[in-house]
């Protein structure tokens, strides 16, 4: 996951438990910015919205 090409975020509710570098390089926020941060609503619709997109686009 860490040099995937693909922005990678695992949530748990709406806390980040994870985010790869890639991810990082999409946002322009350091993990440290977004490490044990609450997502706002617009950031976790953004992240799905990103994850239907990568899955539309494989079909």
């Amino acid at each position: 996951m860490e040099t995937a090409q693909e922005g990678i975020v695992v949530l748990q509710g709406r806390r980040l438990v994870y985010l790869n570098p890639r991810r990082c390089e999409m946002t322009g926020y350091t993990k440290e910015e977004l490490d044990r941060s609450l997502l706002t609503a617009e950031y976790a619709q953004g992240c799905v919205i990103d994850f239907l997109a990568g899955i539309a686009a494989r079909a």
